[in-house]
């Protein structure tokens, strides 16, 4: 935890106070302090009722359509009726800021929303964010910041977030001038093999989204490419995927599965082989005879003209199996898989080589492969077309501290 998580909020102009009038205060003054209170039931101690602390509610800033501001408290802490405040501000809100919870106030500066709509994956805002710099130089010119206020990206809710910087170094807008800071999410068990060969594009089989049914929606640049995220919180996501993905692949237990799949396969591709061999070499009058035979102990069986049809296929699903299992080649991992969060600095002479993430093209139909500022901006995510040295990359989360923490 930062030392400015621990201090109250310091918004300029405190709930009742004489307000420019850009800003439009709609917190109820009377809702300024926590205080005690007693709980509703009969519940008693010697003391007299149980009582608990109600804290103080978060003020919330919404950059409106006219050029200023309103102020509101979440929930009911405010002069009106929440149902109408919400109304009002959603109507009133500036485009540019998405949803009126977007902006609280933390501590001694202001937490800007990561995600950009709620319960839809539409990437997340970063610090190379074109919108992050417009709303902070928003918030600057509508006077509520000063140059030193410190700006988190994170989740409102929960108050966590990541720093990014102060309005001053934000509106300075050098952040892709020269250099990036990136992060790739992984396991422990790939962690080996990647401070041995790099951080390099791998086959369809290796990956850890291998799902055949969306290949046709790839970029050409996917077979030849890395994938990272300015955003710590997307990189955690694909640490601990990487881990479930793993830990069915590659523990004992999955693998001696594996095995058993794979054997099974194999004499299902031996097995057929053989006997579509066997139909050919046979006559017409043997096929009949055979046929006859066959049915007369089992009325359910099918005729050689039908295996004659299906066998092909089923060799072609078994022998995908094979070889699906062959790529796992024996590996076995005993220890406890746990995600891993790597951090690289990509500088300008490697901008040529990075390309928009498979996601962003998905979704923007205008889009090329070739923008991968835009991808960056909206998505938080690049590919980038090349392998990345071990000696280039620092691992900065392992175990609980990559899991899912921040937001």
């Amino acid at each position: 935890m930062l030392i400015t998580d621990l201090l109250c909020e310091t918004f300029p102009y405190p709930p009742g106070s004489e307000m420019p009038a850009t800003i439009t205060d709609y917190r109820d003054p009377g809702h300024a302090k926590g205080k005690y209170q007693t709980y509703s039931g009969g519940y008693r101690t010697d003391q007299g009722k149980r009582r608990f602390w109600n804290k103080t509610p978060r003020t919330h800033l919404v950059l409106t359509r006219d050029g200023g501001i309103s102020v509101y408290y979440y929930g009911n802490h405010n002069t009106m009726p929440w149902g109408d405040l919400l109304s009002r501000l959603q109507s009133a809100i500036d485009p540019l800021q998405g949803d009126v919870g977007d902006i609280a106030v933390k501590g001694p500066g202001y937490l800007i929303a990561r995600s950009r709509e709620f319960a839809q994956w539409s990437g997340d805002r970063n610090r190379y964010s074109a919108d992050i710099v417009a709303i902070v130089r928003a918030l600057s010119d509508r006077g509520v910041t000063t140059p030193s206020m410190p700006i988190w990206l994170g989740n409102s809710a929960s108050n966590k977030g990541e720093h990014i910087g102060t309005v001053k170094s934000i509106l300075a807008d050098k952040a892709m001038n020269r250099q990036i800071t990136l992060y790739h999410g992984t396991d422990n068990f790939r962690l080996e093999q990647i401070m041995k060969t790099g951080l390099r594009p791998m086959t369809f089989d290796e990956r850890v989204w291998n799902n055949q049914s969306r290949e046709k929606e790839r970029p050409a640049h996917r077979e030849e490419a890395i994938y990272l995220t300015a955003s710590r919180p997307q990189a955690e996501y694909y640490a601990m995927k990487a881990v479930n993905v793993d830990r069915k692949r590659f523990s004992p237990t999955k693998q001696r599965e594996a095995e058993r799949i794979r054997t099974q396969a194999m004499q299902t591709v031996t097995q057929m082989t053989a006997a579509l061999a066997r139909f050919d070499r046979m006559t017409p009058e043997q096929i009949e005879a055979e046929d006859a035979h066959t049915l007369k102990y089992n009325y359910r069986a099918d005729p050689i003209a039908s295996k004659r049809v299906y066998y092909p296929k089923a060799i072609a699903q078994a022998q995908a199996i094979v070889d699906q299992t062959e790529q796992l080649g024996g590996q076995r991992f005993y220890g406890k898989f746990e995600p891993v969060i790597l951090q690289v600095t990509l500088y300008k002479s490697e901008f040529a080589k990075l390309m928009a993430d498979d996601d962003f093209l998905r979704q923007n139909a205008d889009a090329t492969p070739e923008e991968w500022q835009r991808s960056l901006s909206q998505f938080g995510q690049i590919a980038f077309k090349d392998t990345i040295p071990p000696e280039r990359l620092k691992v900065v989360a392992s175990g609980k501290d990559a899991g899912r923490q921040s937001n």
